[in-house]
């Protein structure tokens, strides 16, 4: 099991703990953090909860930093590109689900093409409550008004991918073509090899295979 599936395996162990007394903020996560017990309206914990479930999964703080306030966490990852506004972006289990104004945070468990389920600390069994009383599992369209953006960890052994466009020289001429780059090496992507060569690129749906033919 990989850091990414970890996270969100750690998130969803902890559904059905809560606060003692409820509404208290005297929870484990942070007595953890704070390395002693703590109680009142000055520690929220939604914040302390992503990074608890992080230490727990053996993830480092280069990856998911120990941080009890959601914009600090959201700049972190606003300075590696890694934030990304909910419109058009597809969540995966182990990313961290923004809420409100930067005012609560979540781990992503799972998504689909209209849903996303995250496991949130500090909240409630209902509704939006960024100052609840317990882990609990929610689950929301994606494009829910509540729903900010999400940050998506560089979790370890996943590999940097970017698609950009790249000009290159083919037969004289230079031509348009988009590349995917994956850990700093530049791959064409293979449809576009008909910009540059005589061939039909195709998909083989029952050898579930790509099929070049040069015509």
């Amino acid at each position: 099991m990989g850091e990414r599936q970890r996270m969100a395996a750690t998130a969803a162990a902890e559904v059905g703990t809560l606060e003692q007394p409820k509404n208290s903020n005297r929870i484990k996560y942070n007595t953890w953090y704070y390395g002693r017990e703590v109680e009142g309206s000055a520690y929220p914990w939604c914040a302390v909860f992503v990074s608890w479930c992080a230490a727990q999964a053996g993830i480092g703080t280069d990856t998911v930093p120990k941080m009890a306030y959601v914009p600090y966490i959201t700049s972190f990852y606003q300075k590696q590109g890694r934030y990304f506004a909910k419109a058009g972006y597809q969540p995966q289990a182990g990313d961290l689900a923004i809420f409100g104004s930067n005012s609560h945070i979540g781990i992503v468990e799972s998504a689909d093409g209209q849903y996303v389920t995250t496991i949130e600390g500090n909240t409630s069994a209902s509704g939006n409550n960024s100052n609840g009383d317990g882990v609990y599992r929610k689950k929301r369209r994606l494009a829910d008004g509540w729903i900010k953006g999400y940050c998506s960890p560089q979790y370890e052994g996943e590999e940097e991918v970017e698609i950009r466009a790249l000009e290159i020289e083919a037969d004289g001429k230079r031509v348009l073509v988009e590349a995917v780059n994956i850990g700093g090496n530049n791959f064409i992507k293979l449809r576009d090899v008909e910009k540059i060569a005589p061939v039909k690129v195709d998909w083989d749906a029952a050898r579930r295979m790509p099929t070049v033919e040069v015509i």
